[in-house]
């Protein structure tokens, strides 16, 4: 029964512009709204949809982050919405369902400042040890995507989606295609980077054939899959001991930024996040950074406490 309506409702979402990996998010979402009995007398007209809901709402308030929970919800209502505006239920109580999301005590995790000079130290220093034309190029890209990580916080996704059109590299900018389809433009003056300016030369010929501007040797797109390898392998190889991943970058971005002192509003417009509320958690990333390090290395411990 809910199968057919599931099926409509992805390619709907197709229609929005959004990508696949978002789809497939939402589409579990529902899915396994689906599975909640209520569901099936909202169905047959013997609840009303805000009842659904608040089923819904009990099961994942137990066994879901606030960040997931907030996601499904917004999801499923945006289900019901579709399935009202489809005639496929006839009352649009859901739309009254107030819930609360419990705040996330979880602060992003960043890259220390040392860890950040090692990863690139080591990068300029392997690329310097090159012995072959394959093994170049390699590191080139290895040094370019985690150059571009760094530069504009970009999410794994958007750089994967990147195409040539995208970089405007006389213009010194970046065009980057975000969630919900919005497109942010991101300041990278490639031709002053350390490994971009090396990559854009290199590879332009094989991005343009594969319409993507981050490809491997074979002139293939990279996957999100590869990039994740490669942030791993390359932080490994530098000697950092924390689990680096490419998200890491993007939360370390926003973190230094705030640190220091660039304007929240121009923090939200690089991250390309909808709201400044959330971009206002680094704020609390940097605040408790240098809560430890005073707690280390103020003064009082030294001249006076001793």
């Amino acid at each position: 029964m809910y199968s057919l309506f599931v099926k409509y409702y992805e390619e709907y979402l197709s229609n929005q512009g959004l990508s696949e990996k978002s789809i497939e998010v939402y589409i579990v979402d529902v899915l396994q709204f689906c599975l909640c009995p209520q569901v099936v007398d909202m169905m047959e007209g013997r609840c009303r949809s805000h009842e659904a809901l608040q089923g819904f709402y009990r099961v994942l308030s137990v066994e879901y982050q606030p960040k997931s929970l907030q996601r499904k919800m917004v999801s499923v209502k945006n289900f019901l919405r579709y399935l009202f505006e489809s005639g496929e239920i006839e009352e649009d109580s859901y739309r009254n369902f107030k819930f609360k999301v419990p705040q996330s005590k979880i602060l992003p995790k960043f890259i220390p400042k040392s860890d950040l000079r090692a990863i690139f130290q080591f990068l300029s220093d392997d690329l310097a040890k090159s012995d072959s034309r394959e093994l170049y190029r390699k590191k080139i890209r290895q040094g370019s995507v985690i150059e571009f990580l760094y530069l504009t916080g970009v999410r794994v996704e958007e750089l994967c989606l990147l195409t040539p059109e995208d970089v405007l590299a006389d213009e010194g900018v970046v065009l980057i295609n975000g969630k919900g389809g919005r497109q942010r433009i991101v300041p990278v003056d490639i031709a002053n980077t350390n490994f971009l300016s090396l990559y854009h030369n290199e590879f332009l010929k094989l991005s343009a054939a594969a319409k993507r501007y981050f490809v491997n040797n074979w002139g293939n797109a990279l996957s999100t899959q590869s990039v994740r390898s490669l942030v791993r392998d390359v932080s490994q190889r530098a000697g950092v001991e924390i689990n680096v991943t490419p998200h890491m970058f993007r939360h370390t971005l926003a973190t230094n930024l705030l640190e220091n002192e660039v304007d929240l509003r121009v923090v939200q417009e690089v991250l390309g996040h909808s709201t400044v509320k959330t971009t206002e958690i680094y704020t609390h990333v940097a605040i408790s950074h240098v809560k430890k390090e005073l707690q280390r290395k103020h003064p009082y411990k030294f001249d006076v406490k001793s």
